[in-house]
């Protein structure tokens, strides 16, 4: 498992916790929180949610399904790549400490992206199931911009 030439792959899914929005550059923002951050035309309001309140309800739906399957195939990659990385030590397959440690921050990001996935899901689910809520949430983020 753990050989010298070792570089886990980088998740397509990644983000950030829906929680937070770092306003940090965008050059070092993950591939979610860039997609996130365009489709918000570049503004960032506390609820980084909030655009999609707009969506209509079949997209929401749509987007609710979309990143759940996204959050657990996220969660699935981490745990995979924990178990191979367990087996490879189990084994006495020998593992630079660099290449733990870009296997533990590969793992931390899938875990991230996880969460930012899972957010989202539940954001869009939350305005699809409360339409008067994303109603008033979509005129609040359209005044904001």
């Amino acid at each position: 498992m753990c050989a010298a030439s070792f570089h886990p792959p980088t998740c397509d899914t990644a983000g950030v916790a829906s929680e937070s929005v770092s306003t940090d550059v965008p050059s070092t923002r993950t591939t979610l929180q860039r997609l996130v951050h365009t489709l918000l035309g570049g503004a960032m309001p506390a609820s980084a949610d909030a655009a999609i309140a707009r969506l209509p309800a079949t997209e929401l739906e749509a987007l609710a399904r979309d990143a759940q399957e996204e959050s657990e195939t996220c969660l699935e990659r981490a745990e995979l790549l924990l178990s191979l990385a367990e087996a490879g030590l189990e084994h006495g397959a020998p593992c630079a400490t660099g290449d733990m440690l870009r296997i533990s921050r590969h793992v931390a990001r899938l875990l991230q992206d996880h969460r930012r996935w899972r957010g989202l899901a539940g954001n869009a689910a939350y305005y699809h199931d409360h339409p008067d809520i994303a109603a008033r949430t979509a005129a609040a983020w359209r005044k904001s911009r």
